[in-house]
């Protein structure tokens, strides 16, 4: 502190040997965190499996420990991380031990940010905590957005890499324990808020409209404040730079997690059934909005309006599956009744958030978080659906709408029909633990690229006239329909 002072104070009141000798002292201070590697550190062109074997197997035949590693990675890592002080994965944390996620994404001012390639992860050590000594690490393909987990373990007192993806960490990475079809992938809160993570609860006020009620801005204070204090003090974490990177860098490496995991996805989609004959209806949910109140027209088979149909009566017929809706949604048999169960369901989630803040608040030590807090769930409603979702004729389609508000989810409800359906889940394709529904997983662009230059969806997209059009008359004649009819549809939903 007293160098901090020295420096700080006028210049006028020091001499300039002496101004140059405090400088260099504090300079020497400040860098200490970035010189306490006691081998040769990891070189970022040795970020992949490889690369970090050999250097592991470096690191224990020198008995160097695990304090001690992450002095080893390469800068960047040391200066970008995110910090969860309420982690419940595998790998979980407390406030007062919290868990920092390492990661080579560096924020760029200019909108050229490259995607993340590695991530090193450990939690503060505490006895009470699983995973505490394990470098959980992540080494992802850019190009396709596929991911591999490896497990650096220290338990025996020497460092050795278990992995590509074994057991413990498809656990949570994998679909169900397994690595499905496009292998394991990232997990991120996200999107827009990250309550689970150090000042990621910043973004609740626009994401919700309105500020976030004081005792929840208190109690997530809280829980950030402790674990900010716990990193100046674990010798884990030593090495990193002092500031928690902002909320902003939150964001940005969210946008890019999303970006990899959509390319990841594309792969899976691709090979679902009947792709190629649902493909440009898939378009169309990303970028027409007039394919809900069409999709509804056909649904409900209406004798008196004429449909612009988007599918034949065959493949309206297919689109009845509910499975994997909440067992209360799935069971209502009327729109008031969906409405009512939907109403009951949030308000219920919603007073129990409450509670579980007001009992933590009694606690003098700072538990770590033990609910699920998503936007747009704080604030009282009288409706689950806007007034759009609320208009629909078809009670199923509804249903998918209420199911995913719900959910807290960012996933487009009319995509998420398009699929499950017809029997295809999706819940696999996100960025949550094991399955879920929190963030878009298919995105227009990815398929497009996956087809070339000269595929059909970018043909379709690029034809003279309204784009949307053009979707809806190729989708009508993909699924086995006849332009300029109205077949109808399935009078169940």
């Amino acid at each position: 502190m007293s160098l901090t002072l020295l420096v700080e104070a006028p210049l006028k009141l020091r001499s300039r040997p002496a101004l140059l000798f405090i400088l260099g002292l504090n300079l020497l201070w400040s860098g200490v965190a970035w010189s306490q590697c006691m081998t040769k550190p990891l070189s970022p062109a040795d970020l992949n499996e490889n690369g970090i074997k050999k250097f592991v197997e470096l690191y224990a035949s020198q008995n160097l420990k695990f304090d001690d590693f992450a002095c080893c990675l390469p800068d960047v890592f040391k200066k970008n991380y995110l910090v969860v002080h309420s982690s419940l994965a595998a790998q979980d944390s407390i406030p007062d031990s919290p868990r920092v996620i390492m990661t080579n994404f560096v924020f760029n001012d200019a909108g050229v940010s490259k995607p993340p390639t590695a991530f090193f992860s450990i939690n503060g050590g505490h006895k009470s905590l699983r995973q505490t000594d394990s470098y959980e690490t992540a080494l992802v393909d850019p190009k396709t957005g596929r991911v591999n987990y490896y497990d650096i373990n220290f338990s025996s007192g020497k460092p050795v890499v278990i992995g590509p993806n074994p057991p413990l960490c498809l656990a949570c990475h994998g679909t169900y324990g397994k690595a499905g079809v496009s292998g394991p992938h990232l997990i991120f809160d996200g999107p827009d808020i990250w309550p689970r993570f150090v000042k990621g609860g910043d973004f609740l006020s626009p994401v919700d409209g309105t500020p976030p009620p004081p005792w929840l801005a208190s109690y997530l204070n809280g829980l950030s404040e402790a674990s900010e204090k716990a990193l100046k003090t674990n010798p884990r974490f030593k090495c990193l730079a002092k500031e928690v990177p902002t909320v902003g860098f939150q964001n940005e490496i969210d946008h890019m997690i999303d970006k990899l995991n959509r390319t990841r996805v594309t792969e899976e989609v691709r090979t679902t059934k009947d792709y190629e004959k649902f493909k440009f209806a898939i378009a169309g949910a990303e970028t027409c909005p007039v394919l809900l109140e069409d999709l509804d027209c056909q649904l409900k088979g209406d004798t008196k309006k004429t449909c612009r149909n988007w599918f034949s009566a065959q493949a309206i017929r297919e689109m009845t599956n509910d499975s994997t809706l909440i067992d209360e949604i799935r069971k209502v048999e009327s729109s008031a009744q969906l409405n009512s169960t939907a109403l009951a369901i949030f308000d219920k989630r919603r007073l129990g958030i409450r509670k579980s803040v007001d009992d933590a608040m009694k606690n003098p030590t700072k538990e770590r978080m033990n609910f699920e807090l998503r936007g747009r769930i704080i604030q009282p409603r009288k409706s689950v659906l806007a007034a759009r979702e609320s208009g629909l004729n078809s009670l199923l389609l509804k249903k998918y709408y209420a199911d995913t508000e719900l959910r807290g989810g960012s996933v487009n409800p009319l995509m998420r029909f398009l699929f499950e359906t017809r029997g295809i889940v999706t819940a696999s394709w996100g960025t949550n633990i094991v399955a879920g529904y929190q963030r878009e997983s298919v995105g227009l662009f990815e398929l497009m690229a996956a087809e070339g230059p000269k595929g059909e969806l970018k043909t379709v997209m690029n034809g003279p006239g309204n784009s949307c059009d053009l979707l809806r008359a190729a989708s009508l004649k993909a699924t086995g329909g006849e332009a300029g009819t109205s077949d109808g549809g399935a009078t169940l939903n």
